[in-house]
């Protein structure tokens, strides 16, 4: 119709990365914990710096055990912080979402997680954002 502008379809999320080097270039992430975490708040705190587009699932906020389906836009990269059981409900998630990356900190992974990440043609990485991501505050 003429005179309406036309609302942009949102962007798909980012394709899997072959490392967690790349994922941490990547713009849009889903920090998955619980909000009375500090390592979680240091992860908000660490991306934002960075200048990186973040938003913040906590599983644990309702009583049915919420995972990033809430999620209402595209994300490139879901960075999981949260126990290894619910960590393979948030891989499930990601596969109906179409999340490619999964960033796993330290004490969130099983071979669970790992089996379905690469069962689904999801790269997942092993690490510590607040330790591999350079630039931004300082918080490990």
């Amino acid at each position: 119709m003429e005179g309406q502008a036309s609302a942009a379809a949102p962007a798909a999320p980012a394709a899997a990365c072959a490392s967690g080097e790349e994922m941490l270039k990547l713009q849009r992430w889903a920090v998955v914990g619980r909000a009375s975490n500090d390592i979680v708040q240091k992860l908000l705190m660490k991306l934002k710096g960075n200048g990186k587009d973040v938003l913040h699932v906590d599983p644990y906020s309702n009583g049915e055990g919420g995972v990033p389906t809430a999620l209402t836009q595209a994300v490139d990269v879901v960075d999981l912080c949260a126990k290894p059981s619910m960590g393979e409900e948030v891989v499930k998630a990601c596969v109906t979402l179409g999340v490619n990356n999964v960033f796993i900190q330290p004490g969130a992974c099983n071979e669970n997680i790992l089996a379905a990440c690469k069962g689904a043609g999801i790269t997942s990485h092993e690490g510590c954002v607040l330790r591999e991501m350079v630039g931004g505050p300082n918080l490990h």
